[in-house]
């Protein structure tokens, strides 16, 4: 590029009969330059921009993902002080356990047509969604309960229809896959 713009300066400080002509050159040796520079070095910065925009991006989810984990921790230290407060002695019957724990998802592209979020229902800190911890296991009580009578039930059933058709057929290859 220094090459063809000293030829350049040079060609307009001399003058002649052949000026045009040596401004041409010069002016052909820049675009030349040019051409074989630009596709050398305009891939590698649209990489290094687009490796900024990526880390920056990177950068921000890493700091939301921090901001939900302290939440998460503030509410959960919160519940547990208030569970200690209630019952000091360690007895916790009654006490409501968190069976989940819901992050709001916030999507920065939603908008009213998405009615996921306006901005009256941003979310804010946590949902905890909470039971009796012994309604929980009244119903994991019943359900075993409920399966162990499913399972009497299907062997009886088996057993009366193999003594009526003789064990053969259709029943008989239902036992074998139990």
């Amino acid at each position: 590029v220094k090459i063809a713009l000293d030829t350049t300066i040079v060609s307009n400080r001399k003058g002649g009969p052949h000026k045009s002509f040596i401004l041409g050159s010069a002016i052909l040796n820049c675009l030349l330059v040019f051409s074989i520079l630009l596709p050398l070095f305009v891939p590698k910065v649209y990489a290094l921009r687009e490796e900024k925009k990526e880390k920056l991006e990177k950068e921000r989810k890493k700091q939301e993902r921090l901001e939900r984990l302290r939440i998460f921790d503030t509410l959960k230290k919160e519940q547990e002080d208030e569970a200690n407060d209630r019952f000091p002695t360690g007895n916790a019957k009654g006490f409501k356990m968190p069976i989940a724990l819901k992050m709001p998802f916030h999507n920065d592209d939603a908008n009213e047509e998405d009615s996921e979020q306006t901005e009256s229902n941003v979310g804010y800190g946590l949902h905890v969604v909470t039971e009796e911890a012994s309604e929980y296991k009244e119903l994991q009580t019943s359900l075993s309960k409920t399966l162990e009578e499913n399972i009497t039930l299907r062997q009886s059933i088996n057993s009366r229809n193999a003594a009526a058709h003789g064990e053969s057929g259709l029943y008989q290859l239902l036992n074998e896959k139990e």
